[in-house]
């Protein structure tokens, strides 16, 4: 095997198995089951795309100039106001029908998924092996395989729980992972500052 297909084969291994239960997760099964699941997917990889591309040529110094408990607390409000959004969508779905379309409307996939990964295990580890291989685009091409896998499977568990569990019931379900998840990466990046 030559030294590009290990590259691409190691950084899909590495990435997909760092990801799995990763916070993009909870994210991206959150929004699935709200929203509709191929633009869900869409703008995720497309977040992905954005963040290994920075990995693979100018992560580290991204890195470098944005210090982590900055990423950390914005992401922490933004997921913060994903769980005000789903909170508004349970009340307005208490007193509108099923088959009304206002989940459809909202978006913000590619935003979360981008402030939430930016300098995350996935993008640090992809740096580190772009840098140990010297294969930049095999590493690059391996990790994005790795995020697509992990964001289709938490995307269909996402369709399937949206098809079997209310509008309402979603909602509250969503705004409860998003509100968690701020709090906890707010906390994490209150830490770091200090």
């Amino acid at each position: 095997m030559d030294a590009a297909a290990v590259a691409f084969l190691t950084a899909l291994g590495v990435v997909f198995l760092a990801e799995m239960g990763d916070k993009s997760q909870f994210v991206l099964l959150a929004q699935a089951a709200r929203q509709p699941p191929l633009r869900v997917l869409a703008e995720a990889l497309a977040a992905f795309a954005v963040l290994i591309v920075l990995a693979v040529t100018v992560g580290a110094v991204a890195a470098r100039l944005l210090p982590d408990w900055v990423l950390a607390i914005a992401s922490g409000f933004l997921f913060l106001a994903f769980g005000g959004l789903a909170i508004r969508e349970a009340r307005e779905a208490e007193q509108e029908s099923e088959a009304d379309p206002i989940a459809r409307r909202r978006g913000g996939t590619f935003v979360l998924v981008l402030l939430s990964e930016m300098g995350d295990k996935t993008q640090v580890a992809t740096v580190a092996l772009a840098a140990s291989s010297g294969l930049a685009v095999a590493t690059g091409l391996g990790a994005f395989a790795g995020e697509a896998v992990a964001s289709l499977l938490a995307v269909a568990a996402g369709t399937w729980l949206g098809r079997r569990v209310s509008r309402r019931a979603r909602s509250w379900a969503s705004a409860v992972v998003f509100l968690v998840l701020g709090a906890i990466t707010l906390a994490f990046g209150l830490w770091l500052a200090l």
